[in-house]
């Protein structure tokens, strides 16, 4: 779905926010969504409470072609905790575009850990209180920070996570 012909977004620095779209019965995310909605940080939380699969096509279509990349694209930070299994797909499509993932850590492992400085790319803790703090002081450190944060998201997703970045590396661990 995703390939390093889709463009990303245009770099965003606007009133400090987190988004999320998706399905909220995880308990993982139903902690994050909570926690975030009564934190002093701007919110903007599309809950839905079941699975994409469990709307018909014309829904599936809109809220994946709409409401979830318009609310990637209006969020400087996405929340991506995990889902049913122990690692998030949406860090990836949050890289892919160009935007800063907020990854609550749940025993995941990261991908070429060996490679990538995860501390200094994407928004990552053990604790939401750890989460906030780190969010609140990357944003403090102004747009040029900001925006320059999107591009190397968008630079590690191309050179490592996507079909092709992956594929150039992954010989590297056979």
């Amino acid at each position: 779905m995703y390939s390093i012909n889709n463009k990303p977004f245009e770099l965003l620095f606007n009133k400090l926010s987190i988004g999320f779209c998706g399905c909220d019965l995880n308990p993982v995310r139903k902690l994050c969504i909570k926690y975030f909605e009564e934190s002093n940080i701007k919110t903007d939380f599309i809950k839905r409470h079941t699975f994409i699969r469990g709307f018909n096509d014309q829904l599936q279509n809109k809220y994946r072609k709409e409401d979830f990349i318009n609310n990637m694209k209006n969020n400087i930070f996405i929340l991506a905790p995990r889902g049913a299994g122990n690692w998030s797909l949406r860090l990836y499509e949050t890289m892919a575009y160009g935007r800063i993932p907020v990854l609550p850590l749940t025993d995941t492992v990261l991908p070429f850990e060996d490679k990538i400085d995860w501390n200094n790319t994407i928004i990552m803790g053990n604790t939401l209180q750890e989460l906030q703090n780190k969010m609140l002081e990357w944003y403090n450190k102004g747009e040029e920070f900001i925006k320059n944060k999107q591009k190397l998201c968008r630079q590690v997703w191309n050179d490592y996570l996507s079909m092709e970045g992956f594929s150039k590396h992954f010989t590297d661990y056979c």
